[in-house]
């Protein structure tokens, strides 16, 4: 069974910092690295606090993202390019798991909403989505 994949408009997101530096995404029981299934590089997980507009509270999401992305300091603003949410449910638990195709730096002159995706990119023109808690 597939899982739905949501598009999240990062657009209408505020605060985007990271919060945990980028570390290799490595299965529990083996500890063996997870390998990216489209892209075959290595997916690496970063933390980013996130804030809905007019709302007091802010979430941490953990972000898988192939390839570990550069220049990205802990408490500095970042942009996520293709940021997409799967919902899952196992064992009694559920929540959404996050993905983005990239994870870059934002650069303060540049406001998020007239940031454009990395070259190749999709992402540009997906459906608004809503971000909730962690992974």
């Amino acid at each position: 069974m597939s899982l739905p994949i949501i598009p999240i408009d990062t657009g209408r997101l505020r605060g985007l910092l990271c919060v945990s530096a980028p570390e290799p995404r490595a299965d529990r029981d083996t500890g063996v690295a997870k390998i990216d299934r489209t892209t075959g590089q290595p997916e690496y997980l970063v933390g980013i606090l996130a804030k809905l507009p007019g709302d007091r509270r802010a979430f941490v999401i953990d972000v898988r993202v192939p390839g570990e992305p550069s220049g990205l300091v802990e408490g500095a603003p970042v942009l996520l390019h293709g940021l997409t949410g799967s919902p899952w449910d196992l064992e009694g638990r559920s929540g959404v798991s996050y993905r983005a195709d990239a994870i870059t730096p934002a650069t303060p002159t540049t406001p998020p909403a007239q940031v454009s995706a990395p070259a190749g990119d999709t992402a540009s023109g997906r459906a608004a989505g809503k971000a909730g808690g962690g992974s």
